[in-house]
């Protein structure tokens, strides 16, 4: 009987000390990846969808303004969602030897590993075309609707495909359509208002990011992009292919879908970072202007972070 209450006490001594830890805040999270990552300037903004955000900024202001790089993703999903609600694409509607739903997951046929990804060399960028969807016009590497490659070429198709169901240039129809009526501030890299306002030092003409378009094109704020994940999430983000594995994440329709119900993105070229997060009515965002030694690394690290 002396032995069990003195293990009892032991334990109850243990729960007392793991309650009494400190527990790592996002903001410090954050602060120790930028410090790890020897990353110059990065903006963090987390709270609940529909209210005002918890912002913070290291090396810059709040409101500075980043290039978002591939969370322009989701940002073009959102734009596809709409007409297909609004009965003017389907998710089986082809664009580029693939269906819509293809494009979406990332399993379009294409695969940078073998082809490489031409849209982000800039070694002869004077003479690539400076449109996106020149760049997806290329043959197959795998039968699409088989596996996941995540694949630039495939958002230059759905932003085609936004054009020709729409009517409108891309921009215009996801600055029309999407964001202005929601009271979201984003620019398209080369548009109006695009400059951003931290250095993201690449060496990357405006052009290279202009050509990005629908794949990563556009330039926000913390705010904005928080403003933007806290609207409603269309069903069709958790669609979930044939090939995906039980109990791993898995590319949805625009998003990545986590095991636990968290749903991403992020996005990162050169001197470029950003990921945004939501769980439930949690949402939250960080812009960077370096890129990580280790992309995926990175996303664990701050999601571990951000979305616990």
């Amino acid at each position: 009987m002396r032995s069990y209450v003195r293990r009892y006490a032991c334990f109850a001594v243990l729960l007392m000390v793991a309650s009494c830890a400190p527990q790592v805040t996002p903001e410090a999270g954050v602060a120790a990846f930028i410090s790890d990552e020897g990353i110059p300037a990065g903006v963090l903004a987390i709270g609940t969808a529909g209210q005002p955000p918890r912002m913070t900024a290291w090396g810059t202001r709040t409101d500075a303004r980043f290039r978002v790089a591939s969370l322009s993703k989701p940002v073009t999903a959102a734009a596809v969602f709409q007409l297909i609600r609004n009965g003017k694409l389907k998710l089986t509607d082809q664009y580029g030897g693939a269906t819509i739903a293809q494009l979406l997951q990332h399993s379009g046929g294409w695969d940078r590993v073998v082809t490489g990804d031409r849209m982000l060399e800039l070694a002869d960028f004077a003479n690539q075309p400076k449109d996106c969807l020149s760049f997806a016009k290329t043959p197959h590497q795998f039968e699409p609707g088989r596996r996941f490659v995540y694949s630039n070429l495939g958002y230059c198709w759905l932003g085609h495909a936004i054009e020709q169901a729409s009517g409108k240039p891309y921009e215009t129809y996801v600055l029309e359509d999407i964001l202005r009526p929601a009271g979201i501030e984003m620019a398209m890299a080369g548009g109006p208002g695009s400059q951003p306002d931290v250095a993201h030092p690449s060496g990357w003409p405006e052009a290279a990011y202009r050509r990005l378009g629908p794949v990563g094109g556009w330039v926000a704020n913390a705010d904005a992009m928080f403003r933007f994940a806290s609207l409603p999430i269309d069903p069709l983000v958790q669609t979930k292919p044939a090939y995906a594995e039980a109990g791993k994440t898995y590319f949805g329709l625009g998003w990545r879908i986590w095991p636990d119900g968290t749903i991403s993105h992020f996005g990162a070229i050169p001197a470029i970072y950003a990921i945004m997060l939501r769980k439930g009515d949690k949402i939250a965002v960080a812009l960077f202007n370096k890129r990580p030694k280790n992309d995926e690394d990175a996303v664990r690290r701050l999601k571990a972070v951000l979305m616990p």
